[in-house]
């Protein structure tokens, strides 16, 4: 399963993902996160860098609806590696990423590029190696390391290291279990990686590529089972063959269609519905009619059209779940989409977001009235109309 972008879209996310690492653009990032911000100011600079003799009206259009899905992309790498360089990345950093051409992050080219630079410490590069699995690179920084840098990751590893301050320590301490020979790994027994921790760095390493496509299986089903993290389980459909994978989709189809709600997964949204719509509970269509209307289109995403999205969603939803939508706020908004005809978008926005202002409004007023009620008893106090 690959993401095969039209030619347009592929310059576009190249230009987008180089306006990105413009000075001007990531001072402003470190001011706002562009995904989470419904405010449209950062367009201006960019339009600046985008003359109109050099870039037709139509190419500006698309490399400014990828901003977004960069961002976003950027501040999930930053979140689920945290644990190896902190969590402000300055340029040093980001100027190591390699890009796919779809506009994501090739997240093991990047480890690589890390681990052999000195951009990080050594102890991190050596965390970081063990956890993509980079064996050549794991051994080599062992061989480099000081005595006494040896001795803390060895008294990391006679700790017991469900204690362990991160779970990516988990797998530093199989790496040198292994190496030394100190302690029981079990990395030659039958199933050792089980004992592995999986999650969004390590599922992107080397070792998954190393297992049989039944031992994969096994750490998909797991991930599934633990991980609600929309980039991990949306790559686990990627390393799996299709004969495995419908199996997977239809038991976790919330999980799955999710994940396809981020760029540049959306394509394959309506498909992937189709395997799934009697697979999903009630409550589920609301929970992604909720996330494209919330997430998506009050925050101004435009790196896809999520009003055909909800219009083609909603035509496959079977009728009896529909029921679930009577006398919630968001069915109107929903109707209108549908019909086509009674508002144009920018008028549809304004409309869903006198929704959410009343949906906010109701929460704070049940708020306040929980406040009032309950802390007077809360403190001994009677309460008294």
């Amino acid at each position: 399963m690959l993401f095969v972008l039209p030619l347009k879209d592929i310059v576009a996310a190249k230009i987008a993902i180089t306006l990105y690492n413009d000075c001007e653009i990531l001072h402003l990032c470190k001011e706002t996160k562009l995904y989470l911000s419904p405010e449209e100011d950062w367009k201006v600079i960019i339009k600046k860098k985008l003359p109109d003799d050099v870039y037709p009206l139509s190419l500006q259009e698309k490399i400014m609806s990828l901003m977004k899905p960069i961002s976003y992309e950027v501040e999930m790498w930053k979140e689920q590696h945290e644990t190896f360089n902190g969590y402000q990345v300055d340029q040093r950093i980001t100027s190591k990423f390699h890009w796919k051409t779809d506009g994501t992050i090739d997240r093991l080219k990047t480890a690589s590029s890390l681990i052999q630079s000195d951009v990080l410490p050594m102890k991190q590069r050596f965390r970081l190696a063990c956890n993509y699995w980079q064996e050549e690179s794991v051994l080599s920084i062992w061989e480099q390391m000081s005595a006494g840098l040896r001795d803390d990751f060895c008294y990391i590893e006679m700790d017991d290291y469900l204690e362990s301050d991160f779970f990516s320590n988990i797998n530093v301490i199989e790496w040198i279990r292994w190496h030394t020979q100190i302690g029981n790994s079990n990395m030659r027994e039958k199933k050792w990686f089980l004992a592995y921790n999986w999650d969004s760095v390590s599922l992107q390493g080397l070792l998954p590529q190393k297992l049989t496509p039944d031992e994969r299986l096994e750490i998909i089903n797991r991930t599934f089972e633990w991980n609600s993290d929309d980039h991990s389980c949306r790559f686990c459909l990627l390393l799996m063959p299709a004969d495995q994978r419908l199996e997977v989709i239809k038991k976790n189809p919330f999980k799955v269609l999710k994940s396809f709600l981020f760029w540049p997964g959306q394509r394959m949204f309506i498909e992937m519905a189709h395997l799934v719509k009697n697979d999903l509970e009630d409550y589920q269509f609301f929970d992604l009619l909720h996330i494209i209307i919330h997430q998506k289109i009050l925050h101004n995403w435009d790196d896809f059209d999520y009003f055909e999205l909800i219009r083609e969603f909603w035509s496959l939803i079977p009728n009896k779940c529909k029921e679930f939508f009577e006398g919630c706020n968001m069915l109107k908004p929903i109707e209108l989409i549908v019909a086509n005809s009674r508002l144009k978008e920018p008028d549809l926005k304004k409309y869903l977001l006198r929704v959410q202002q009343r949906e906010n409004n109701a929460s704070e007023i049940a708020m306040n009235f929980g406040k009032r009620f309950f802390l007077p008893h809360l403190h001994g106090d009677t309460y008294r109309h």
